[in-house]
């Protein structure tokens, strides 16, 4: 594999010419990192060891403490280290265990961490860890226990806290899992406090089975800091995924936990394949448009979910069809390929299976949001939102929005350019455009072109957030997809505006715009 590599520029000046010549440095990678440092510990070198460490291990250990860890752990009389493996570590760090060599012939397995710190890879924190995955034998760069700090298995910790946990949750008792915490713990943690916050999982059965015999994935490698073990990660489960971060101190010679923040949610394992959802999705609004032109829901009603159907009647929702959605047509012709799904299907909190796109029929868009659970294995309607546009040049169907959403959007673009006149800064206001437009204008363009509107006289920025604004023509979107706003800002002087804009994601961008000092409108909307 090709090492990375820095490239520099040499800028020579030989004349009146200039010469590019191209230089190509090796950039250490990780392992180099590692082994540089390790290199320094072993040959004596420990306080030029530290002043390479990286930031936040310098920033919480002074240089006597890590002479001190080094020392009580044995890892700063280590000859030679063989790296067996890497662990797995979020993005911009990395975590290698390396097995070592002691200089009196004894062997010690090291975990070394690193993070990117400004391209430069440095090492953040070691600790001497046992050849059984999980496994750290704690050793404090600020110090343990009088009789040394106990040894302790990370995943048989964690799994043991969570197991206690889920058994509180299952039998909705917290007792014996808060007289489980440290001493110093439990004066802050009651056994009220932790009913109280585990009650909404309890309320969703959310619980923990299967915890005992999972795997945690670890956020990032367990760390010994300021006498705590501290732990984060994950664990997936068959129907959920608890995110986890527990800390432990020492007492009476074990681990006792002192803090904790779970967070269970769905597993997004349960999403179906894109085959699924999308047949998924088709009967649905299918069955809703044979519903909506027989004006008869109660085939459709019968096909929810339960949890759906205690929420709705057939009349209710023969009643909640109005407007564009009761001319929703015949969807028979539907493929699942018509589809175009706005996001990727996902599993939300409340554990519904979300589905929400469109589909371009014929002169028209049907818009729809749908929420599915799973019941006996079968993925049901919990939640249907459906909208129908008619279709302008860009094949999606966007409504005008309303009067309100309009006169925002003109006191928006014209504020912005007001704040721009008086500051005589037209950087934000150029980067608020739509890239199309931004493209062809420059700052100075921009000062140019308005430049007559500067001064007190007009003050833009004021008259856009408080003058009555006038429609001189119907809003509309064009064929293209371009929604045109043409008007006046009332008062003295007033202020036409031509406005045009696009729609990027969610959000309309301005597009165009012309603005100049004139006569108030004589066409009122």
């Amino acid at each position: 594999m090709r090492s990375r590599r820095t490239t520099i520029l040499l800028l020579l000046v030989v004349g009146s010419y200039f010469l590019l010549r191209w230089w190509s440095a090796p950039t250490p990678t990780p392992h180099d990192a590692a082994n540089r440092w390790i290199g320094q510990i072993t040959s004596g070198e420990v306080d030029d060891a530290y002043a390479d460490s990286a930031s936040q291990l310098r920033e919480s250990t002074t240089k006597e403490e890590f002479h001190t860890f080094l020392e009580e752990t044995g890892l700063g009389a280590v000859s030679s280290i063989t790296w067996s493996r890497q662990e797995g570590a979020p993005e911009g760090t990395k975590a290698f265990v390396g097995d070592a060599t002691r200089k009196d012939g004894s062997a010690v397995a090291m975990l070394v961490s690193l993070v990117d710190e400004r391209g430069q890879w440095r090492v953040a924190s070691v600790q001497p860890v046992e050849n059984a995955g999980g496994k750290v034998t704690a050793g404090s760069a600020k110090g343990g226990d009088a009789d040394g700090p106990a040894p302790v298995s990370v995943n048989s910790l964690v799994i043991a806290t969570l197991s206690e946990l889920n058994l509180a949750l299952r039998q909705r008792d917290f007792g014996a899992f808060q007289q489980s915490l440290a001493e110093s713990a439990r004066k802050g943690i009651t056994e009220e406090k932790l009913s109280e916050s585990f009650q909404p999982l309890i309320e969703k059965g959310r619980f923990l089975d299967g915890i005992e015999s999972a795997t945690p994935t670890y956020r990032e490698p367990p760390r010994f800091d300021k006498g705590l073990l501290r732990t984060a990660g994950k664990i997936e489960l068959r129907d959920t995924q608890v995110a986890f971060e527990l800390n432990y101190a020492q007492e009476g010679g074990e681990w006792k936990l002192v803090g904790l923040k779970t967070d269970v949610r769905p597993s997004q394992r349960l999403v179906p394949d894109d085959a699924t959802i999308r047949e998924l999705a088709r009967r649905s609004l299918l069955a809703f448009a044979k519903a909506v032109k027989a004006s008869d829901f109660t085939e459709f009603h019968q096909s929810l979910a339960p949890s759906f159907q205690g929420r709705v009647t057939p009349d209710s929702l023969r009643a909640s069809v109005r407007g564009s959605v009761a001319q929703i047509g015949d969807l028979s012709a539907m493929k699942t390929s018509d589809l175009d799904f706005s996001r990727e299907p996902l599993i939300n909190d409340e554990g519904e299976l979300i589905a929400s796109g469109s589909s371009l029929q014929g002169n028209r868009r049907l818009a729809f949001h749908l929420a599915y659970v799973l019941e006996d294995k079968t993925w049901m309607l919990n939640g249907i939102r459906v909208n129908v546009y008619p279709v302008v040049g860009d094949g999606y169907g966007r409504p005008v929005p309303n009067g309100m959403e309009l006169k925002k959007l003109v006191r928006t673009s014209l504020a912005s350019l007001g704040e721009a006149l008086t500051k005589r800064d037209f950087a934000p206001f150029l980067e608020s455009l739509d890239p199309r437009l931004r493209d062809q204008l420059t700052l100075e363009r921009l000062k140019e072109g308005f430049r007559h509107l500067g001064g007190p006289k007009v003050d833009l920025e004021r008259k856009a957030k408080e003058a009555w604004i006038i429609f001189d023509a119907e809003p509309e979107i064009t064929t293209s997809g371009i929604l045109v706003l043409k008007g006046t800002l009332r008062g003295q002087p007033p202020i036409s505006f031509d406005l045009k804009y696009v729609l990027t994601g969610e959000l309309w961008r301005l597009a165009g715009i012309g603005v100049r000092e004139g006569q108030p409108a004589t066409k009122k909307r």
